[in-house]
């Protein structure tokens, strides 16, 4: 009997025990298991190599995960496109325009799904609703971009060669350079003029016609009207 009663208790024990275990393991895990929630859908072109169980998340508050991932034909888009079952916690709250986009966390971290607020006069999303997402832009994206761009830019830089190298150019070029530092020296010259002599500024000049004036012997003027 002693014997039954110890095994007993350590029966009891390592039940206990596994119960506590099982219940930590399901809070640091976050399972929903024991929370209640509903499921949307969202549709994007491609993924990007995100995976099931990735976390969703509403500014930057997790509300849920992605359950399920199938290609499927979109009869509105005409094509086929990724579409992912995600689970929503209750009390989370999804409007019919919000915006669905691919985060990464840091720059090799975890993928992601954020999800906007939607405006505040949209209706809610129902459970089993479905919005479209906005597409990552990818690493192979921006290296093929930054490559154009470099191309490009090498395409106006041979073209800026050939005019500079052009003989009839850099001739004109220099007669532009010449007559440009011709004026800068005359305008320094005059400025040095003037600053030494500076009752020029308010010489009158002399009136070349007569026709509308005549100088008697006195020094006056005699103004002659005009026919």
């Amino acid at each position: 009997m002693p014997k039954s009663n110890t095994e007993l208790r350590v029966g009891i024990f390592v039940l206990v025990g596994m119960f506590v275990f099982g219940y930590i393991i399901f809070s640091i895990g976050d399972f929903s298991l024991r929370r209640s929630g509903y499921y949307i859908q969202v549709r994007f072109n491609d993924i990007a190599g995100l995976d099931v169980g990735a976390p969703v998340d509403l500014i930057g508050v997790k509300v849920g995960e992605v359950r399920t991932i199938n290609i499927i034909y979109d009869k509105l888009l005409e094509k086929k496109i990724v579409e992912l079952n995600l689970w929503i916690k209750n009390g989370a709250v999804i409007k019919r325009d919000a915006i669905a986009r691919l985060r990464r966390a840091g720059l090799m971290g975890e993928q992601y799904v954020h999800l906007s607020l939607g405006s505040d006069e949209a209706p809610l999303l129902s459970e089993g609703g479905t919005i479209y997402g906005e597409d990552i832009i990818s690493i192979d994206d921006v290296t093929k971009e930054v490559f154009l761009t470099t191309q490009e830019f090498q395409k106006t830089l041979s073209s800026v060669n050939v005019v500079v190298g052009d003989a009839k150019f850099r001739s004109d070029l220099k007669e532009i350079a010449h007559n440009t530092k011709k004026a800068t020296e005359n305008l320094e010259d005059l400025t040095a003029d003037l600053k030494a002599n500076p009752w020029k500024l308010f010489k009158v000049p002399k009136a070349k016609s007569q026709a509308d004036s005549a100088k008697t012997s006195n020094g006056s003027y005699i103004f002659q009207e005009g026919r």
